[in-house]
Order: C-alpha cells, then structure tokens, then sequence
C-alpha cells in the first residue's frame, strides 16, 4: 500500500469515527478539546482537526464558535427510515460516504447512511 493510500484510509477510519459519534450524540455540541479526548487514543490531533473541517466543509457538521454538532440537529432532515413513500432524486455523497437524497418533490434533503447507499454513486438518479 502506498504512503497517500495509507494516509487516505486513516482519513476515512477518522471520518467514520467521527460521523458515527455525530450521529448517537445528536443535538448536542462538542469543542475541539473533547473530541481530541475522545479519540486521543485512536488518532492524532492533526487527523482530527482535518476530518472535522472536511466534515465542516461537506455540511455534515457546524460550527459554533469553537463547538460543532451535526447539521440534522439544526436542519429537518429526514433519513430514509422515517419516509413513508418513494423519493426519486439525486446521490449527493460527503466526504465521509454518507449521502444526501436531492429531491424537486421534497423540501427537505433526505440523509442516507453510507451502509444504505449500495452501488450508488455521487450524482446517481435514484429512488429511496
């Protein structure tokens, strides 16, 4: 494995963590300070603070001051799971390889889980 994929696969595994962690601690903001806690045994600072402006910059997260939370908690954003009916729309997939579902016929973007995505790729027309 080369140095740039080794260093691409740590930045997922980080990504990952950090989405996850997002999404059971829904609401709540965290500083910068008590994410590196969190995850100092796992990863570096560095690792962190790049994985938390890329999830910043995807949407993902948001920033308050120095505090982020997921953007679901300040959004309605519906996940798959909670629609009754067929979507149809397009892939936008994150940085992390989470998604969101756009729509004409919905106001709001639906979240999809990387685990729910299948084959789809970035900018795919698909129904959910």
């Amino acid at each position: 494995m080369t140095s740039e994929k080794k260093i691409a696969s740590k930045h997922s595994r980080v990504e990952h963590a950090l989405v996850n962690y997002f999404l059971e601690e829904q609401g709540k903001f965290f500083s910068f300070k008590q994410l590196r806690k969190k995850f100092s045994k796992r990863f570096q600072k560095e690792e962190l603070h790049e994985c938390v402006q890329s999830l910043i910059q995807s949407g993902f997260l948001t920033a308050r001051g120095t505090q982020f939370r997921h953007v679901a908690a300040t959004k309605s954003i519906q996940t798959a799971d909670e629609i009754d009916d067929v979507v149809d729309g397009l892939i936008n997939i994150t940085a992390s390889g989470h998604a969101y579902l756009i729509s004409p016929d919905r106001e709001q973007d639906v979240w999809v889980s990387r685990d729910n995505l299948n084959t789809a790729f970035d900018g795919d027309n698909v129904k959910v």
